[in-house]
């Protein structure tokens, strides 16, 4: 399991505007997780064969739910819901 907090400028900007990245970090870690995401967030000096992730999970919280949810919506996020490889994207927002 690896885990990606995000930050986004949400008080200069407006949902549309923060849920691009997002739904570009989301089609990078379905289509190309190893060398777009994840190497870059590796030790000098690690590696780690190449993978692919089956399913990928957005939590979000108030303002974070909704971009989540905005990004999904992105064309982007939408092709990449239906990958060949039957990688899945599964949004799950948290309410408190």
């Amino acid at each position: 399991v690896d885990a990606f907090f995000l930050q986004y400028p949400s008080r200069e900007h407006r949902v549309a505007f923060c849920a691009a990245p997002v739904a570009s970090l989301v089609h990078d870690l379905l289509r190309h997780p190893l060398e777009r995401v994840v190497a870059g967030a590796l030790p000098p000096g690690t590696t780690r064969p190449p993978f692919i992730y089956s399913r990928v999970v957005l939590v979000g919280h108030s303002m974070g739910a909704v971009v989540a949810r905005r990004a999904l919506l992105v064309p982007t996020a939408r092709t990449v819901s239906t990958v060949p490889t039957g990688s899945t994207v599964l949004p799950v927002v948290t309410v408190s």
